[in-house]
């Protein structure tokens, strides 16, 4: 079994958290960061349940906002460890499309699972999950 040099800083359902406390400072004395399902804008994500107006902002404040504490691309581009990023190829909730954006952004290596989908990704594959987890981290 192999020593770690450093924390693995994993991410799945709070991913803009995820990586707003792993900021690059952070991330960068991880061994590691892995994205598993993450969103990688989340005003997209944002604006695809609610209209600015109904948030009481307009679409301009919505964006300097998220520029200003939701800028994925930045953050992820800015860090100096291994990335990971693992995602079923079958979401249609968080489209893989985040995933590819996330591995590119990170310059990280990217897994996409042809099995499963948002909510069963881990269920139909497990071992394949932690197998490319112990890769990662050996």
């Amino acid at each position: 079994m192999p020593i770690l040099d450093a924390p693995i800083v994993s991410a799945r359902y709070f991913f803009p958290r995820a990586v707003e406390v792993a900021n690059p400072v952070q991330v960068d004395v991880a061994g590691g960061l892995i994205i598993e399902s993450g969103i990688a804008d989340p005003l997209e994500r944002i604006l695809m349940r609610a209209r600015p107006h109904e948030l009481g902002a307009t679409l301009e404040q919505l964006q300097e906002e998220a520029a200003r504490f939701l800028d994925h691309r930045a953050k992820l581009a800015a860090t100096n460890t291994r990335v990971l990023v693992m995602h079923a190829a079958n979401d249609n909730l968080v489209l893989p499309s985040n995933a590819q954006r996330n591995a590119e952004w990170s310059s990280g290596e990217l897994v996409l699972f042809e099995r499963g989908d948002h909510n069963s990704i881990y269920f139909y594959n497990r071992d394949r999950i932690l197998d490319e987890v112990a890769r990662f981290v050996t």
